[in-house]
């Protein structure tokens, strides 16, 4: 059973995250996680007392389910030879300070 409405009771009777941490007997980033989720969703303290785990669980979390990673593979040739120069999966920064380097492929 996941552990975020104590999380959340526990914080909003003053304990600390670090405290919560240890006596429930979840990692700190578990703690932060939920405390961050709950603060976009701007949860009041009437609001978590009437509502069950899984309702919970499901308004602070129910976004991450339906992100999507988009992965661009860009590669840089050698405009004589056609070689690959190299490939990127990476952010456009890097690709950009690449093409600066060696060029614009076609």
């Amino acid at each position: 059973m996941s552990k975020e409405k104590q999380i959340l009771q526990m914080l909003q009777d003053g304990y600390s995250q670090r405290r919560i941490s240890s006596t429930l007997l979840v990692s700190r980033n578990t703690v932060a996680r939920v405390v961050k989720a709950a603060s976009v969703h701007g949860l009041s303290k009437d609001a978590l007392e009437s509502m069950e785990e899984t309702e919970l669980h499901h308004m602070l979390f129910h976004a991450e389910a339906n992100v999507f990673l988009d992965v661009r593979v860009k590669v840089i040739y050698d405009g004589q030879k056609g070689d690959i120069i190299n490939q990127y999966v990476a952010p456009e920064k890097v690709y950009n300070e690449r093409i600066k380097l060696h060029g614009k492929s076609s």
